[in-house]
């Protein structure tokens, strides 16, 4: 299943079918860039499910 989480403050965009890539690079942006401590609750409550990109 791949996942997606955008930031609303910059426009940052993450999408991965690896969970933990997701919530790892999240929570590394909003502290270094917005001096924000996330959790990963709320990473999982803000991504949203995707479709993969089909590889040609």
């Amino acid at each position: 299943m791949t996942h997606q989480f955008g930031c609303s403050a910059c426009g940052f965009m993450i999408r991965s079918d690896d969970d933990r890539e997701v919530i790892d690079l999240v929570r590394t942006h909003a502290d270094e860039k917005h001096d924000m401590d996330v959790s990963e609750e709320d990473v999982r409550n803000g991504w949203e499910e995707v479709e993969a990109a089909a590889d040609d």
